[in-house]
């Protein structure tokens, strides 16, 4: 066998290798299954320093008659798609991207998008901001997906259903951010 030869089995070799690490031992975005992440029972309406938790928004946009959902997760600690199961408010990725919001308490209908493969942005998609206690009342459109996020005591995690066009949305409710008091 030529050098030549040889030192191609040698950097197929290494390449195989690197993407077995890469797919067996990088650790997983959604390594904490909803419910390893610590909460408490969610309540009706927006957390606040007599109520302390995470609020999560949702908003179902301009064009719906639904009023939006606000739940307040008291000692939650998890990450940003974590804190749907704990406020109690049903999420559905798509087939390829499990983790991104298609569905959100059952907007869009079936009928509407079907969440296969990937979602139909032409036919309106969900939106994700935050508000922490550094922002006061502004809501910031999240520069990564609800999984890299880990919401703290007294921050606001909102999402709002943007019709496809119109993406200047964000969520109606105004958010209020709080500092938490250590105790």
């Amino acid at each position: 066998m030529s050098n030549t030869i040889r030192l191609r089995w040698a950097l197929v070799g290494l390449l195989l290798a690197a993407v077995i690490a890469i797919i067996f031992f990088m650790p997983k975005p959604s390594s904490l299954t909803p419910s390893e992440a610590a909460s408490s029972p969610a309540s009706n309406g927006a957390c606040d320093a007599a109520n302390p938790g995470v609020t999560l928004v949702v908003d179902f946009g301009p064009a719906s008659e639904e009023s939006p959902i606000q739940k307040c997760v008291s000692n939650f600690d998890g990450n940003g798609w974590q804190l749907f199961e704990a406020a109690e408010v049903e999420v559905e990725g798509t087939a390829k991207y499990p983790e991104f919001a298609c569905r959100i308490a059952g907007l869009p209908s079936r009928d509407a998008q079907d969440c296969g493969e990937n979602a139909s942005f032409d036919k309106g998609y969900w939106s994700y901001f935050y508000a922490d206690s550094d922002k006061a009342t502004a809501w910031t459109m999240s520069p990564v997906g609800a999984v890299e996020r880990d919401p703290a005591c007294g921050e606001f995690e909102g999402w709002v259903y943007v019709a496809a066009d119109d993406a200047s949305a964000t969520p109606s409710v105004n958010a209020k951010p709080f500092a938490c008091s250590a105790k």
